[in-house]
């Protein structure tokens, strides 16, 4: 089964997204924060990475920036509320971001990461 690492501060939306993902198929790892994204990422193999962009701490942009050097092969998708960010993000830190709220079917286009 294909591993993703979640990684949201919200308790509640994370709770969410981990039910969701694991419905479409993949298994689960979780994190609330980029450091402990990062700790999980050496311990975990996995394909995918669906990461806050808004995080406290070390920001998903940071932790992309992160996981980039470390892990360049590890595809990274980022998730926000703000519609604003998606036109300036880096497209080379992100293959994909999605626009919080995160519906079921907005979660398809993840089955292009899975082996």
């Amino acid at each position: 089964m294909n591993k993703v690492l979640l990684v949201e501060d919200d308790t509640m939306l994370r709770s969410l997204l981990r039910f969701k993902l694991m419905r479409k198929g993949w298994e689960v790892i979780e994190a609330e924060n980029g450091n402990g994204a990062l700790k999980l990422l050496s311990q975990y193999q996995v394909h995918l990475v669906v990461t806050d962009i808004s995080l406290p701490e070390l920001s998903g942009i940071e932790l992309a920036e992160e996981i980039k050097k470390l892990y360049p092969q590890l595809t990274i998708v980022g998730i926000t509320a703000d519609s604003a960010l998606i036109q300036t993000l880096d497209q080379t830190k992100f293959q994909l971001i999605l626009e919080k709220p995160i519906e079921d079917e907005d979660l398809n286009v993840l089955n292009q990461f899975q082996l």
